[in-house]
Parts: C-alpha cells; sequence; structure tokens
C-alpha cells in the first residue's frame, strides 16, 4: 500500500478518469502519427513539383507551419507525458526515496501543471479570438488558421490532464525513474484493470 493516506495501491487499477485520459491521449497520439505521414506526403509531393515539373505546391511553407505542425506537435504532447519522455532534470531528487521523493515528485509535477494551466487559458483566450474572426494567413492561397489554434486548445487540455494522471499515479505508488515510470508498476495497473474488468 501507499504510505500516504487515502490512496489505492498500485495495481488494483486505475480511476475512471485517468483511463479516459489515457484513452483520449492515445487517440491523440493517432491523429498526430496520421498527420505526421501525411505532412511526409506533402512535402515530397512538394519538393517533385518544384524538380520534375516546375510547379510546387502552393503555400506548402504556411500549411506546414501553420497546420501540419501545429496538429503534430500538440496531439502528440500528452502521449509523451503518458509514457514519461519528457526531459526531466532529477538532480535535486534522485537521492530521496520513498515518501519524500514521492512529494518531491507531485510537487513538480503541480507545479507544471500550473504553467500547463495558464498556458491552457492564453491559449483559450487566443483560440476564441481566432474563431471568432475565422483568421487566415494569406499566401498564394488563404490557409485558415482558427481550426489549429483550437488544435493548440486540446492538445494543451490533454497535457494537462495526462499530468494530473501521472500525479495520481505517483500517489499511488508508482515510481518514477530516469524520466519513466517503471514497467512493472504500468504492468501492474494493467493486470489490476482487467482483474477489475472481469469482476464486473
Amino acid at each position: 500500500m501507499s504510505d500516504l493516506p487515502g490512496l489505492t495501491a498500485p495495481g488494483l487499477g486505475a480511476p475512471g478518469w485517468v483511463r479516459a485520459v489515457d484513452a483520449l491521449t492515445r487517440g491523440a497520439a493517432g491523429v498526430a502519427a496520421v498527420a505526421t505521414v501525411l505532412m511526409g506526403l506533402h512535402i515530397v509531393a512538394d519538393v517533385i513539383g518544384r524538380a520534375v515539373f516546375n510547379h510546387p505546391l502552393p503555400a506548402t511553407l504556411e500549411i506546414v507551419s501553420f497546420m501540419w505542425m501545429p496538429t503534430i506537435v500538440y496531439l502528440a504532447v500528452a502521449y509523451a507525458q503518458l509514457k514519461n519522455e519528457h526531459l526531466r532534470v532529477t538532480l535535486s531528487v534522485e537521492r530521496l526515496h520513498g515518501r519524500s521523493r514521492r512529494i518531491a515528485d507531485v510537487v513538480g509535477f503541480g507545479i507544471g501543471g500550473l504553467v500547463i494551466g495558464m498556458m491552457t487559458a492564453y491559449a483559450w483566450m487566443s483560440a476564441a479570438r481566432s474563431v471568432a474572426i475565422l483568421e487566415m494567413r494569406p499566401a498564394v492561397i488563404y490557409v485558415p488558421l482558427w481550426p489549429f489554434r483550437v488544435v493548440v486548445v486540446i492538445g494543451l487540455l490533454l497535457l494537462l490532464g495526462q499530468t494530473a494522471a501521472t500525479i495520481q499515479r505517483v500517489l499511488r505508488g508508482a515510481r518514477l525513474r530516469d524520466g519513466a515510470i517503471e514497467e512493472q508498476e504500468i504492468l501492474a495497473e494493467l493486470d489490476g484493470e482487467v482483474a477489475h474488468d472481469r469482476r464486473r
């Protein structure tokens, strides 16, 4: 059992909201993966058009910069948090163990969550203004910006939710090592979810 009061032990299954956030995070990462492939095909087509036919695709730079990149980056960032693959500087906490390490991790992720929350609020206001005027980027063709400002908000909301899920996992006893939750903790959680589903 965890040594913090009121917490369930690792392996008993994650709460429903954590499983929902994880599912949404994986879905968004799937969309980002598809967008990565499509962006690559777009760039290849532009290069072939320019080199072979002397006719590049219009506004490729703007489309890549303002449509593909926000989609890829922001829809995948929560998945990196789910896998604990963000860069973490652990010099000040690597010698801590047990309760003290868990508290340090929770405080660190909590501060990160506050920063992400402020970023999300600002992105929300920016997206609302962009949607209100149907913001476009003038180029050879007009490139719509407003849908992708909404994508940024969605990505940040998922990151905020995944940060909260990480805090919940740490409180339940999952251990962070070299920027990743130990594999056995993840497997124990999955086993607990399977057992819980079988009992239902």
